[in-house]
């Protein structure tokens, strides 16, 4: 397709410049700098950009979040579905491919149920690349709970020297709430991603929730202390 694009461009660039260039006179030469200015920005836009072909998604098989093997061809948005099941690191693995390596712009939007059995007040998302790339500024936002969660925090990728992603970028992403997500609840989020270097890239989404327990488990929770307290003191 970029090809294509390309091609045309090009014609067009012929026909402008050899045939009707020449036939303005000598006092448009406001026009021909304005032709020319035209016919390098498109030039430039119809090459500069890669054409993604493909992508997948799909859980890392430890049971921390469960989503189904997703995939979405020729688009520049992949929407990933999952289920959080319980606290702690959960991570979604993906590929994307493109046709070129010039950098595409990739937006990833994620629908992440709270399964975990408590509350979430805050959410960070961690996005692991082997390449170089950028989250895309003012791009990170929530859509549910609209109004109510937001984008508290962004730290731009930068190359891990130690630990689990060693040698790899990292960049970070930080959600916070107004109100709990209570379990049941979705967290809708997403956020925009440039990269280049290669047609064949991989990423990972490392989804990590601050929880506290609901109400009505912490209930439980201080009447189980309580009760166990009297049964001690009876017994002493």
């Amino acid at each position: 397709m970029s090809r294509l694009i390309s091609e045309w461009a090009r014609a067009l660039w012929v026909w402008v410049f050899r045939r009707q260039i020449p036939e303005l006179t000598a006092g448009s030469m406001k026009i021909r700098s304005t032709l020319f200015i035209v016919g390098v920005t498109f030039l430039s836009c119809a090459v500069s950009r890669a054409n993604i072909l493909n992508m997948t998604y799909e859980d890392d098989g430890d049971g921390a979040v469960v989503c189904p093997n997703g995939w979405d061809g020729n688009t520049g948005a992949l929407h990933i579905y999952g289920a959080e099941m319980q606290p702690g690191a959960a991570h979604i693995l993906g590929t994307i491919t493109t046709d070129t390596t010039v950098d595409p712009t990739l937006t990833l939007a994620s629908s992440i149920d709270n399964d975990t059995g408590l509350g979430w007040t805050a959410y960070r998302v961690n996005v692991v690349m082997s390449t170089p790339f950028t989250i895309v500024t003012g791009s990170p936002s929530v859509s549910s709970p609209l109004g109510d969660w937001y984008v508290a925090d962004t730290i731009a990728p930068t190359l891990q020297a130690s630990g689990v992603y060693a040698g790899q970028y990292e960049g970070t992403i930080d959600f916070s709430q107004g109100t709990t997500l209570a379990p049941g609840a979705t967290l809708d989020f997403s956020y925009a991603i440039h990269f280049a270097g290669s047609t064949d890239y991989s990423f990972t989404q490392e989804m990590i929730p601050t929880t506290v327990p609901e109400p009505a488990s912490l209930s439980l929770l201080v009447g189980a202390l309580l009760a166990g307290k009297r049964l001690a003191g009876r017994r002493s």
